[in-house]
């Protein structure tokens, strides 16, 4: 794949096509929106008992920024990562090897 398809691949995605990239590599990981689409924690991975949150960004920015409610979900969990896709590649954070972010209000 060159530089442009993948780019253009990775600008493109959503949260569903990146859960679907996601299972390539971890069969096995279920998507818990299917049941309730609000929920705080949108992967679990049963194998690892991981379990995730996605987002998929537009733009490749220094920080990508995780809400403070789907932050205490995760952490509730033995193992938790953080999933983001960029323009400039899919990153995944181990939370609990990290931490804990600097809060600041958003509208």
């Amino acid at each position: 794949m060159n530089y442009k398809t993948r780019t253009e691949l990775l600008t493109n995605l959503n949260e569903k096509k990146l859960f679907n990239l996601m299972s390539v590599r971890y069969t096995g990981l279920v998507d818990l929106n299917i049941e309730n689409e609000k929920t705080l924690i949108d992967w679990y991975y049963p194998e690892d008992d991981i379990w995730m949150e996605g987002k998929c960004r537009e733009i490749h920015r220094n920080g990508l920024f995780i809400q403070k409610d789907k932050y205490t979900a995760l952490m509730e969990k033995e193992r938790c990562w953080y999933v983001n896709s960029t323009p400039n590649g899919i990153f995944y954070f181990d939370l609990k090897m990290m931490e804990e972010p600097v809060w600041r209000e958003q509208n």
